[in-house]
C-alpha cells in the first residue's frame, strides 16, 4: 500500500491510510514500531518498512 511523507517542522511523518489503520487497529495517538527490510545485495535492492502495532 502507497503511504504519504510529509515534513512537519523538523521532522517527517507518514501518513496511514484509513484501510490500513482499521486493520492494523491504530488510532491517533497510538505507537507503531518501524523496521527497515533490505532484500537483494550491493547496488540492487529494494527496501520495505513494516509497521507493527504493539499492545502493551
Amino acid at each position: 500500500m502507497k503511504l504519504n511523507v510529509k515534513k512537519r517542522g523538523n521532522s517527517l511523518s507518514v501518513i496511514i491510510p484509513k484501510e490500513m489503520a482499521v486493520n492494523l487497529n491504530v488510532e491517533d495517538g497510538d505507537t507503531l514500531f518501524a523496521t527497515l527490510i533490505i532484500v537483494g545485495q550491493q547496488h540492487h535492492y529494494m527496501s520495505w518498512l513494516l509497521l507493527t502495532a504493539m499492545d502493551f
